[in-house]
């Protein structure tokens, strides 16, 4: 561990007192400190033993089964997606997660409402993450109990890109990125990208009437929740792109949707005209909509690969010299490691309609640049 990382944490901990602190005291502070957090780091694939007998005893493992440095879901479905840098990949669940991998040479940024990991594939890497709370159950909101989700995609699709210039917030419950509290009225709020200021929802009907001659017939209820079930797909689509953004992944080389909310096509279009860039789906042999595909299981088992081959080859266990021992080797790379093996093919759901690059850019512009008062508009009343 960085001891001058510690020392910086434990000063900082200190707060108003770290004037006042006794160096012989924040020295053993920090040497506790770094006790405490135990044994460094360990590549991700690295064997670190064998399992414990009372596993094997009791749930049948085999004695010589290997232990390897763990994960979490979100690293491990980086590995199931097998992902490569410059690529992204956003969970539509009940909370939505985008994650991407960054070389290590990468201008990565960290912030306060992101995460930045280490390269669960590789020693020298990034894992930039947003995670959002108003996931699937703020779409859910939307929809309404009374609705589909085949009446929600036909709304989405039936309402201009980029609501003529409406940018709508959907912050149900207390949101993570960006920051907001949890006093926050329960209500979209609609801003105007080019004043960016609240506006009426009934101001946002009104120009989508004026640019859509199917509407004349339509009530304001029902184009409230047709504009509304657009900008609450739409609103996480441009997050996304800012955040990442912010994090380092400015062009993503394509986008890998997964969870329930992949298996919308006009989800999937939204995000490729807001990223301006191909959507992929994940699927599986048996359910051509990808839905049983679950990338984090598949990516611990592609992990787990990845250390075995690279702990018999540190040790010599090759297929031509079973027990032979070699010279010190680089490790071998996670797609080397794991490419006799596939994860579910990815099919392209949506491709970038570039007629509405600008119209996007302008919303994108707009809360990139205002994203910071959200909390302080959302409490106006």
């Amino acid at each position: 561990w960085s001891r001058p990382l510690a020392d910086a944490i434990v000063y900082a901990g200190l707060g108003d007192c770290a004037q006042e602190r006794d160096e012989a005291e924040h020295d053993q502070t920090v040497d506790r400190l770094i006790r405490m957090l135990g044994a460094p780091a360990v590549p991700s694939y690295t064997v670190l033993g064998t399992i414990a007998p009372a596993w094997s005893r009791r749930y049948g493992f085999s004695k010589s089964c290997s232990v390897v440095a763990a994960s979490g879901d979100n690293p491990n479905s980086v590995a199931g997606l097998m992902l490569r840098p410059g690529e992204l990949a956003v969970s539509l669940g009940t909370s939505d997660t985008a994650f991407c991998l960054l070389p290590n040479d990468a201008a990565c940024a960290p912030r306060t409402s992101a995460h930045v990991y280490r390269s669960p594939l590789a020693r020298c890497g990034y894992l930039p993450l947003v995670c959002y709370s108003n996931g699937s159950l703020a779409r859910e909101t939307v929809k309404g109990t009374e609705r589909s989700w085949s009446d929600f995609d036909a709304a989405v699709q039936h309402t201009t890109p980029a609501l003529n210039g409406f940018l709508g917030v959907f912050f149900f419950v207390p949101e993570i990125a960006p920051r907001a509290p949890a006093h926050i009225k329960r209500e979209p709020l609609f801003i105007s990208a080019s004043e960016r200021t609240p506006v009426s929802v009934r101001e946002v009907v009104d120009r989508q009437r004026e640019n859509s001659e199917t509407c004349a017939t339509q009530s304001m209820e029902e184009l409230v929740w047709e504009v509304s079930c657009r900008a609450v797909v739409e609103y996480r689509a441009i997050a996304v792109r800012v955040h990442l953004e912010q994090l380092g992944l400015a062009h993503p080389s394509r986008l890998v949707l997964t969870g329930g909310g992949a298996r919308s096509e006009s989800t999937a279009q939204v995000f490729a005209d807001v990223l301006q860039v191909e959507v992929f789906r994940a699927q599986t042999a048996n359910t051509p909509s990808g839905d049983e595909h679950n990338s984090a299981a598949i990516g611990a088992a592609l992990r787990a690969k990845h250390a075995i081959r690279n702990d018999d080859e540190s040790r010599g266990i090759t297929k031509d010299a079973p027990e032979s021992t070699s010279a010190k080797r680089e490790p071998i790379s996670f797609h080397e490691a794991v490419s006799p093996y596939h994860a579910a093919p990815l099919v392209c759901s949506a491709k970038p309609r570039p007629e509405f690059r600008e119209a996007y850019n302008d919303l994108v512009k707009s809360y990139a640049a205002m994203e910071a008062s959200l909390s302080e508009l959302l409490t106006q009343e």
